[in-house]
């Protein structure tokens, strides 16, 4: 399988960072959405080490969506999901017409269980993580979603995770993606609020944890029927003033 090329990738990060303004105000698009969408768009796949063997699992028995110990390389904001029930990848985001934004994106060897991935995203408004999809996934046979995040050692900021489960049903219909939702009154993902440390944390996410979503004034709940992404908003206090924020990701996988 060929990697995605670093063209595309820009591309799909270039449109994601597009729509995160209008994201953080709970309407239709968010960055995974249009991150996703700009790969597909460019052909891009996903990396070149599907299916590659993993030996360190800090999941016990739930469905491993992504541990980074595969061995794959990080381009840019992106390091690919080859194996798994959620094939894609990663991206960072930032408010576009902020001038200081900048990314470091790296596998560091101190994770929760082997790996994890590392993130700095540094700016003076409003930023996030996530990941996103090849093509939207089935998880009804599992209870939610779960993975282990942490700050920056020492850091305060951020604060809080907003946690967004990306779904079709509150995704808006377009070309590029299999979003469902019309976006006549907009379309509003599932989220939960988490507080973050700087020391390795497990968040566990039942889909009854999720405020629901809503699609055109539908309420939509979280739930496991054409999953497409998870999106993680940071809460930032020092709005205004350029500062690098942290957080690490690590062992993310479906609840059994």
């Amino acid at each position: 399988m060929a990697k995605l090329g670093v063209e595309g990738m820009l591309t799909g990060l270039a449109l994601g960072a597009a729509w995160v303004a209008t994201a953080c105000g709970g309407t239709a698009n968010n960055p995974r959405e249009e991150a996703a969408a700009g790969m597909r768009a460019t052909g891009g796949s996903a990396g070149a080490n599907a299916g590659a063997a993993s030996v360190c699992r800090g999941v016990g028995e739930n469905a491993l969506i992504v541990n980074f110990d595969e061995g794959e390389a990080v381009m840019e904001r992106n390091y690919p999901i080859n194996s798994g029930p959620m094939l894609g990848g990663t991206y960072a985001y930032a408010d576009p017409a902020d001038t200081t934004q900048a990314y470091a994106v790296a596998v560091v060897p101190a994770g929760h269980n082997c790996n994890a991935l590392g993130f700095t995203v540094t700016g003076s408004s409003w930023r996030g993580i996530g990941l996103w999809t090849t093509v939207a996934v089935d998880a009804n046979a599992y209870a939610g979603i779960v993975f282990w995040a942490k700050r920056g050692a020492g850091a305060t900021e951020p604060s809080e995770l907003t946690v967004s489960l990306g779904m079709d049903a509150v995704t808006l219909v377009s070309p590029t993606t299999t979003g469902t939702c019309a976006g006549t009154t907009g379309c509003v993902r599932p989220q939960a609020k988490r507080a973050l440390t700087d020391a390795w944390t497990e968040y566990a996410l039942h889909w009854a944890d999720f405020t629901p979503g809503s699609a055109d004034g539908v309420a939509v709940p979280a739930s496991g029927t054409a999953v497409n992404g998870l999106d993680l908003a940071f809460t930032i206090t020092t709005m205004g003033t350029p500062t690098a924020a942290e957080v690490d990701l690590d062992d993310i996988a479906f609840l059994k």
